[in-house]
């Protein structure tokens, strides 16, 4: 549901700023992971890191087919396995 609702900000923004951000965003909730003490400190930095995940894929896939240009056949079907094994 996250990654639906974020994929309206891709045509407000540009693709390139939500990639950065998603990737800001899933290392310091991933820092905060590992520094968690609490359950519930570590349930919120997970949360937090699923919203940065959200991003990344948001902004990724437009990216990838915007540098791959002619041949987009081929980075789609690089980046489905990639994005079925996470």
């Amino acid at each position: 549901m996250t990654a639906l609702a974020l994929l309206f900000f891709v045509h407000r923004l540009r693709s390139a700023v939500l990639l950065g951000a998603g990737l800001v965003i899933f290392l310091a909730a991933s820092i905060a992971c590992a520094a968690a003490q609490s359950l519930a400190f570590l349930i919120g930095a997970r949360t937090v890191q699923g919203v940065g995940a959200a991003l990344l894929l948001v902004g990724a896939l437009p990216v990838l087919g915007a540098r791959s240009g002619r041949r987009r056949g081929r980075s789609g079907s690089r980046s489905g396995p990639l994005s079925a094994a996470s």
